[in-house]
């Protein structure tokens, strides 16, 4: 995890969110989640089901040959309550990829895990 991860700010919140997007997509790309679930509350309903949805796919036999998620640092926007928004680009297959907005609901202070990741509603 990068140092500035692990800071008790609003730039540490950022940082750790990026850390857990790579995260994620090394959990899609190996279906190794050690990782990804460490990062996860054990009560964030999303964060275990892809969790989930990796280890079905690796232990079924399958993989996920591209990258889920790509995030840039201008689509972050943090919250006081220290919520990161994030708008991600979700991989849709065959090179199309789509932006979707997650909240990643972190602790108000680090160390930082995710106690809820939702998507967002779009108009």
């Amino acid at each position: 995890m990068p140092p500035q991860a692990s800071e008790d700010s609003p730039e540490g919140a950022a940082a750790f969110v990026k850390h857990y997007v790579d995260v994620f997509n090394y959990a899609a790309a190996t279906g190794d989640v050690d990782e990804l679930s460490r990062l996860s509350s054990p009560d964030c309903e999303g964060c275990q089901k892809y969790a989930s949805k990796f280890r079905a796919i690796y232990s079924g036999g399958d993989r996920i040959a591209e990258k889920l998620w790509t995030l840039s640092d201008s689509d972050l926007l943090i919250s006081r309550h220290m919520r990161v928004t994030a708008v991600i680009n979700v991989n849709k297959g065959h090179g199309q990829t789509q932006p979707y907005k997650f909240n990643f609901d972190l602790p108000n202070e680090a160390p930082f895990v995710v106690e809820q990741l939702t998507l967002e509603e779009t108009s």
